[in-house]
């Protein structure tokens, strides 16, 4: 925009069929700017030809202005399957989906030509935000028929697909790009399906597909969530033959699953291998160790990472709090709060949370243990015990 402006005030001529506009509309990305440009391509009668309109139709639906982009659109006196497709794209960018399907509807009978792969993209998008499976298996039928781009169409199909049927979508496309398996092994993961993703990543290696670093990180998410330890073993072997046991996404992914696995000395293995370890990594030893009721290990890397100025988060601070519970140490709760406060941390919601749970734990055990002793030191031994296995039923 900067260069457009210094172009203008050099009284420097600019000519349509130069392609200067239509990719600097595209990237604007600021309404104001795209109407100036606008206003100016009109003032100087430019000659607007094809690409010029797509750019600016393009412009008003990335900048959200849904009303100026049909106005442009039904003002194109020729409107090829660019300008449909982006129109398409517009409403699916301003959350009405339904004008886009409809738009659909339109093209195809006004008998224009097919619509390539990119359109049938936009649809499939519109089909997923309508949650209308019944149309979105129309359009799948309509990519069979015109053998278009499978490859190119895979990520619309399965987010608009249920899970149950993705699978089957993959085997209808013979996936070979890596990048589309780790997408829908992650999509397992992410909705809690961690079987599915693991046998996605078998039938991987069935289909000779060769793996990328992403794809076992995803994958022993997988083996985290079932804890399936064995699988996870064998990913990890995977990783180590394969050299992607340097990768810090695969480390900290390996780190977590042994943790989730109940394999905290596997972990620390992982961790102490690391030689240059980030918060994350450290974050993770340290979350997996808390959880696995190993606080005083915990609480002795915390103090590591801050002797050694390593960046504390407030997800270390959480679980060092969480390990100082555990150990039941007031002066490790207090000092845990005081370098909370002076990194600045004490007004995170999460750290506040976790300090008021440890203050109200220690305050319960303080409580019980003054009843139980004040029966015990009057004889009511009987009224003792029972408040004590109360307690422990109570988990407190």
């Amino acid at each position: 925009m900067e260069v457009f402006v210094q172009m203008n005030a050099a009284a420097i001529k600019v000519e349509s069929d130069n392609g200067w506009y239509s990719p600097s509309l595209c990237w604007l990305g600021c309404l104001k700017q795209g109407r100036y440009v606008h206003g100016y391509i009109v003032r100087r009668e430019i000659v607007i030809t094809e690409p010029l309109e797509n750019s600016l139709l393009d412009m008003y639906g990335q900048c959200g202005d849904l009303d100026c982009a049909r106005k442009l659109f039904d003002k194109m006196s020729k409107k090829d399957i660019y300008a449909w497709t982006m129109m398409i794209s517009c409403y699916n960018h301003c959350l009405c989906p339904r004008d886009a399907l409809e738009l659909l509807v339109q093209m195809q009978q006004k008998l224009l030509p097919s619509p390539h792969s990119v359109t049938m993209v936009a649809v499939l998008h519109s089909c997923s935000q309508v949650g209308s499976l019944r149309e979105g298996k129309s359009v799948h039928g309509f990519i069979i028929r015109k053998c278009l781009d499978s490859e190119i169409l895979c990520p619309g199909l399965i987010d608009m697909h249920r899970l149950s049927d993705c699978f089957k979508v993959v085997r209808w496309i013979q996936l070979k790009s890596v990048e589309l398996w780790n997408s829908l092994i992650t999509v397992y993961v992410r909705h809690g399906l961690p079987a599915e993703a693991l046998a996605l990543f078998y039938q991987m290696h069935r289909d000779d597909v060769s793996p990328d670093s992403f794809t076992p990180a995803s994958s022993l998410a997988a083996c985290a969530n079932s804890s399936s330890y064995v699988t996870g073993a064998l990913i990890h072997s995977h990783v180590i033959k394969t050299g992607f046991q340097s990768n810090e996404f695969i480390q900290n992914s390996l780190i977590d699953m042994y943790c989730k696995s109940s394999f905290v000395d596997f972990a620390y293995t992982v961790f102490n291998g690391i030689l240059e370890k980030s918060t994350i990594t450290w974050n993770t030893m340290i979350c997996g160790y808390a959880q696995n009721g190993h606080g005083i290990e915990a609480i002795s890397l915390f103090e590591h990472m801050y002797l050694n100025n390593v960046a504390l988060e407030s997800v270390a601070f959480v679980s060092a709090i969480s390990a100082c519970s555990l150990l039941g140490s007031l002066t490790k709760r207090k000092w845990i709060h005081h370098k909370l406060i002076v990194c600045g941390l004490h007004e995170d919601k999460y750290c506040q949370k976790a300090v008021l749970d440890m203050y109200a734990k220690e305050r319960s055990v303080v409580s019980w243990s003054a009843m139980i002793s004040g029966y015990g030191m009057h004889g009511h031994v009987d009224n003792a015990t029972s408040l004590f296995n109360e307690m422990m039923g109570l988990g407190e």
